[in-house]
């Protein structure tokens, strides 16, 4: 399994999305923990759920994605 085999069931979606809510939360000085704490807990459930390493690369893989566009989406919201 490649990289290129992400985005492809409904639970990599929601890895987008709470990448996204992540970096959304992290451009609001009171929520820089709660992002802070959901990155962490993403990557702890990474570390203990049992299945091959490419899926939790590409489980990765769509978090981050998520998290850079909701850091965007974030920067451009405040220069509005």
């Amino acid at each position: 399994m490649g990289i290129r085999k992400c985005f492809t069931k409904l639970s990599d979606l929601a890895h987008l999305v709470l990448g996204m809510l992540a970096g959304i939360l992290l451009r609001f000085p009171m929520c820089v923990l709660i992002s802070f704490l959901i990155v962490v807990t993403f990557l702890i459930y990474q570390m203990v759920e049992p299945e091959e390493p490419a899926e939790g690369c590409c489980d990765l893989v769509e978090f981050m994605y998520g998290f850079v566009l909701g850091f965007t989406m974030g920067l451009l919201s405040n220069s509005l």
